[in-house]
């Protein structure tokens, strides 16, 4: 049923190819600030994995894993964990993605820092 939640998911996004890992690229800010974000596919369990980073990237980045849920009347929840570099979880992304459009709310792990996002996909 995984599996075919996270095809449901990619096959939503109009962008389903045979494109090295399936790589999909969102842009958009995250508290105020540009980010980009890298999807693959996991096969190994169904879920979403990828990484993400500020500006141009030369600061490093993050990765993150979670899932997407399809929701009544079209669209996926979307709950991802992030981690560091070293593995320590950072932050959780709570969001939408509807129409190639992916919004929510990024919350710090003790729960002091909460952020909007907003990115939108990109056609390669």
């Amino acid at each position: 049923m995984k599996r075919i939640t996270l095809l449901a998911f990619f096959c939503f996004l109009g962008v389903l190819s045979a494109q090295a890992q399936y790589q999909f690229t969102f842009k958009g800010t995250l508290a105020g600030k540009n980010i980009t974000m890298h999807f693959y596919p996991d096969n190994n369990d169904g879920n979403v994995v990828g990484h993400y980073y500020y500006g141009d990237g030369s600061s490093g980045y993050l990765n993150f894993s979670g899932t997407a849920q399809p929701i009544p009347g079209g669209g996926f929840r979307q709950n991802l964990e992030e981690r560091n570099t070293d593995g320590v979880v950072t932050g959780y992304f709570t969001g939408v993605l509807k129409n190639g459009v992916m919004s929510g709310t990024w919350v710090s792990t003790d729960g002091k820092r909460s952020y909007t996002y907003r990115l939108v996909l990109q056609k390669e």
